[in-house]
């Protein structure tokens, strides 16, 4: 019998969640599936690992590294103001969003409603 360990990073609703598994293996049963001993997913990785029920700190640190090495890698490509299509897309309807609104309530200013 062994015990694995597998850490992970999930985003969920803007934030980064670390989730953390602890299986149970028998490699001296064939066709046995490992087992899931232990589950434990928060926003602080020490949290996480507790709930799935790892506190050895040598067992944590080396899940921290594997956290850490497979997180994602971002690469920021700069863009000019009014070259994406999309911000055009959004200024258009705040121009037809406006040109509606001077519509609507110039009669109220013409009558003295408001």
């Amino acid at each position: 019998m062994e015990t694995i360990y597998e850490a992970y990073t999930k985003v969920a609703q803007g934030r980064t969640w670390y989730c953390v598994k602890k299986y149970v293996r028998f490699p001296e049963y064939e066709n046995v599936d490992d087992i899931r001993e232990g589950f434990g997913m928060h926003t602080d990785f020490r949290k996480a690992c507790s709930i799935a029920g790892i506190y050895n700190n040598e067992i944590r640190a080396r899940l921290w590294k594997d956290v850490q090495a497979t997180a994602p890698t971002g690469k920021i490509i700069e863009m000019k103001p009014g070259q994406h299509v999309f911000s055009k897309r959004i200024g258009m309807w705040l121009d037809n969003k406006r040109l509606f609104a001077k519509q609507s309530f110039a009669g109220l200013f013409k009558t003295g409603g408001i």
